[in-house]
């Protein structure tokens, strides 16, 4: 597999004053839904995103979003006056590789091959509400990586690697998991000829109020490797495949 991914991390967002009243941050109507790339601009109100819901939510970009930013927003996300289960103005930022080109992000599946059917990305996505809101400290935040290798003539995924990083803390951690890592890995090989395919994933997330002090955490393991003879999708036989899974939780997971 190829090495060399860009990694892109938001140490923190542009964070606006705000007077009036006071207000209590909370997850409910947030996600990273929706997001997607061509060319280096930014599109942020697709399926199932914040800013398509705008019955709920007022979106408008406070900065970036052009070709003087590719791969940049910044933008401001208000709630309606019809939205009662959070009345939070937040600033969404996001960061993605501004040579990709993606309907949704933070799907491999959506993602345009790129130079000698290779697509190298990465994301970074995060929430944090405007200052002069009543609320504690916090972000809620994902970042992604994806490769993708596609064979030329079939347009088949040879080899694909993604990692996911959820972070919540603070007031973000009210509805979610403090922290959830998912990372994948499969190698089909070469698809016209016999080949080894190998599948490994990893993933492991805490509970709990706080990201400092979690009550519980569970790990799943899972390997998977299996002998293929030519223009085949499943192993030859079952004794052509052997598997591994482990599983460990403490606490209340």
């Amino acid at each position: 597999m190829q090495k060399g991914f860009k990694i892109a991390a938001v140490a923190g967002a542009l964070s606006i004053a705000l007077s009036g009243s006071a207000f209590a941050a909370n997850t409910t109507g947030l996600n990273f839904n929706g997001v997607g790339v061509n060319g280096g601009t930014i599109t942020y109100s697709g399926t199932g995103s914040v800013c398509a819901n705008t019955a709920m939510w007022n979106c408008t970009v406070v900065t970036g979003g052009d070709s003087q930013n590719p791969g940049f927003v910044q933008i401001e996300v208000d709630p309606s006056s019809s939205n009662t289960t959070n009345t939070t103005p937040y600033i969404m930022t996001i960061i993605t590789d501004p040579t990709a080109t993606a309907t949704n992000v933070t799907d491999a599946s959506t993602y345009s091959s790129g130079p000698g059917g290779v697509t190298n990305a990465f994301y970074d996505m995060n929430f944090v509400p405007m200052s002069g809101t009543n609320t504690t400290n916090g972000i809620m935040g994902q970042q992604g990586i994806n490769q993708i290798n596609t064979d030329s003539t079939t347009g088949d995924v040879t080899k694909s690697f993604d990692a996911t990083t959820n972070l919540n803390t603070g007031w973000a951690v009210i509805n979610n998991t403090p922290l959830k890592l998912s990372q994948h890995v499969n190698d089909k090989g070469d698809l016209s000829n016999a080949f080894d395919n190998f599948t490994s994933g990893f993933t492991y997330e805490t509970s709990g109020t706080s990201g400092d002090s979690p009550t519980g955490f569970a790990m799943t393991i899972d390997q998977t490797t299996g002998l293929y003879t030519a223009g085949q999708t499943t192993p030859a036989s079952g004794t052509d495949i052997a598997s591994f899974a482990y599983r460990e939780a403490q606490g209340d997971k």
